[in-house]
């Protein structure tokens, strides 16, 4: 079975000039998992937000490369050309791209049953599953000290997996249209849409100095906790 691989959030492309601050561990932090309000979903929606149709592979692709996007621990043009063509032919994983004109500008990435979806893009790119397996050996964590190689607290994590929960893969805007609100709309439309594909669920997580995306994960009700190096995020959609 394929492990969970994830790319860390940074909505608005982790560009607010707040984002060098560091989000200390001791800092308080909401602990509620508020439900998603439907009049809070609906004011997102714009007409320059869609599901990334076969025409956006190309400007979603040059976009996520400029901003060096990582999946499974791949930053490549292959990667996220491999990414944007299973999102377009399979529906997964699910991208919304917001448009100007007909230039992408803004990218929102989620997938769900995640050990389903990675086991099956990685049959269809056995090369992309090689270089992932490659650094992920390359480049595994040791064990903090003292630590048996388990999490001290319980309750929810990012390792959870099933087909209710979904990951937040990326969520980011162009340098040219970032502090307008767009990684905002491009979210609540993405939690519509998981809530309309019976996602009960959804995980992010953060680095810890991108103040931007924790203000803006704080601002829409999620649930934050330290998790070592960065903020582990998640939200109820029920």
């Amino acid at each position: 079975m394929w492990p969970a691989f994830h790319t860390d959030p940074e909505p608005d492309g982790g560009g607010d000039p707040l984002a060098s601050r560091e989000h200390r561990s001791g800092m308080q932090l909401p602990r509620r998992e508020t439900p998603t309000p439907p009049r809070e979903l609906a004011s997102f929606q714009g007409h320059a937000i869609d599901r990334l149709r076969r025409a956006d592979v190309d400007g979603a692709r040059r976009l996520l490369t400029r901003m060096s996007v990582s999946f499974a621990g791949i930053t490549s043009r292959a990667m996220c050309r491999a990414m944007c063509v299973s999102s377009a032919r399979r529906g997964v994983p699910l991208i919304l791209v917001a448009r100007r004109d007909r230039d992408v500008v803004g990218v929102a990435i989620a997938a769900y049953d995640t050990e389903t979806f990675w086991h099956g893009f990685f049959l269809r790119h056995p090369l992309l599953a090689l270089a992932a397996i490659v650094n992920r050996f390359l480049h595994r964590p040791p064990p903090a000290a003292g630590s048996n190689g388990h999490t001290a607290e319980k309750g929810a994590s990012w390792s959870d997996a099933g087909p209710r929960i979904a990951k937040i893969l990326f969520v980011g805007v162009d340098t040219a249209y970032r502090s307008r609100g767009l990684a905002a709309r491009l979210y609540g439309d993405l939690m519509l849409r998981l809530a309309r594909r019976g996602i009960t669920r959804v995980d992010a997580r953060i680095g810890a100095k991108n103040t931007a995306s924790l203000r803006l994960h704080e601002r829409t009700g999620w649930t934050l906790r330290p998790d070592g190096g960065v903020v582990f995020a998640t939200r109820s959609l029920r």
